[in-house]
């Protein structure tokens, strides 16, 4: 690897010193770190409670930047002796419909090696490299990513606003469903009910029907569009992306289908397969 300049190397060490105190904090080589006073307790702390040090470095960086997070480590491993990192990633990754990757040109580096085969309505099975990378929580172990960890019971209630900044923008953002609740009250409702953040439910909600909501599953009239595709044999979805259907051509019937509206799917439950006609229905 190319060694920095040195004007950047100063700069880095500008940066450093200006987010941690030099007093608490100092580096060894590029691989160890040294914690003192306060830090160095709170880094054993870590230790103790079962993370190992490569953890335990990164989220005392986070701790020093944010004092009121706390971490908890999941030993999975204890739990139950099966559950070993070679046996997860071989389950994983041992069907090729487990994890998915965008086929977008800009994922083509995570696509699997060999198989080219197109799943859902435009998505390949990535390369086990690429399960290793993203199963492996030490790579997002920052401000933003660790995210992912948090810990979605309810612990403290979220409050309507939380919830509702979550939908701003959206179809969501203060409609009021049929039982005259706004999809952040009603969200805050069922989370309590089943004792999961409504935080969660909502950016869940979100990241699954996109912000303008117009999948057929949401709309309660999913049967009628199935019907479409299908007595239509359309081939592909209207709009600027289109998307491959892949209607069957026999074994459907009008009544069968149109008897699927009314039912809801806003988290896309078990919605899968090769074309959006199975995906749909």
């Amino acid at each position: 690897m190319k060694k920095l300049p040195k004007w950047l190397r100063i700069v880095c060490l500008i940066l450093v010193i200006s987010i941690l105190p030099i007093a608490t904090l100092f580096w060894v080589n590029a691989d160890t770190c040294f914690f003192e006073g306060d830090v160095k307790v709170y880094y054993q702390e870590l230790l103790n409670a079962g993370f190992p040090e490569d953890y335990a470095r990164s989220l005392t960086e986070l701790h020093l930047l944010h004092p009121n997070w706390s971490f908890t480590p999941l030993l999975i491993t204890k739990g139950n002796s099966l559950y070993t990192w070679d046996y997860i990633i071989r389950k994983e990754t041992e069907k090729p419909t487990t994890n998915l990757v965008s086929g977008l040109s800009a994922y083509r580096a995570y696509r699997h090696e060999e198989n080219t085969q197109l799943y859902d309505s435009g998505y390949y099975q990535p390369s086990t490299d690429t399960v290793m990378y993203f199963m492996d929580a030490r790579n997002f172990l920052n401000e933003a990513d660790i995210f992912q960890f948090y810990d979605l019971s309810l612990g403290s209630r979220p409050t309507i606003e939380a919830v509702e900044a979550v939908l701003d923008g959206s179809f969501m953002e203060n409609k009021k469903l049929q039982n005259g609740k706004t999809y952040a009250e009603y969200l805050i409702e069922i989370g309590e009910e089943i004792g999961i953040n409504a935080v969660y439910l909502a950016a869940k909600l979100l990241q699954e029907q996109g912000s303008a909501g117009t999948s057929p599953v949401i709309s309660g009239k999913c049967g009628d569009k199935l019907w479409e595709f299908y007595s239509e044999q359309k081939q592909y979805t209207d709009g600027n992306n289109p998307s491959s259907i892949n209607p069957p051509t026999e074994g459907e019937t009008e009544e069968e289908l149109k008897a699927l509206n009314g039912l809801y799917n806003p988290f896309n439950i078990n919605a899968t397969g090769l074309g959006v006609f199975t995906i749909y229905k």
